[in-house]
């Protein structure tokens, strides 16, 4: 059986919980935005390879979710971000590419995936931050 990611309970999501299913392989991260002031549809979407095991990869995806989910509050570019985590391990090809060179950040632009500078996961939050904000910019 499938472990269910936090924030969900056989296949429902929990009461509050800031994350929605795209398929059965993708979970995507980001703000419902239902509580807080609109800003606009998703510009970036920020694509995280991970597999199973890995703690960088787990690290790196929970520090840029609560980016995500702070730039609700607070004036952030993240807050036109959404967050997709795919498994390298259900597909083949990802696997020959990314092997043991996880967690590998993407964003997707024009339709294309763009990988992004590796991000240290031991950093801070406000750290990260920064930089993806310097990332995303220069992407426009």
């Amino acid at each position: 059986m499938k472990a269910v990611p936090s924030g969900w309970r056989l296949g429902r999501p929990v009461a509050g919980a800031k994350a929605r299913v795209r398929s059965t392989t993708r979970l995507v991260m980001g703000s419902d935005r239902r509580g807080g002031a609109e800003t606009g549809p998703e510009k970036y979407r920020l694509i995280i390879y991970s597999k199973p095991g890995c703690d960088p990869c787990q690290v790196l995806k929970r520090k840029i979710k609560g980016l995500i989910d702070r730039a609700e509050f607070v004036q952030s570019i993240l807050s036109q971000a959404t967050l997709e985590e795919r498994n390298i391990m259900e597909n083949h090809e990802w696997m020959a590419e990314y092997g043991e060179s996880v967690p590998v950040l993407k964003c997707l632009v024009g339709g294309e995936e763009v990988t992004l500078p590796r991000l240290n996961h031991r950093g801070t939050a406000d750290r990260i931050e920064k930089h993806l904000e310097e990332l995303l910019s220069s992407l426009q």
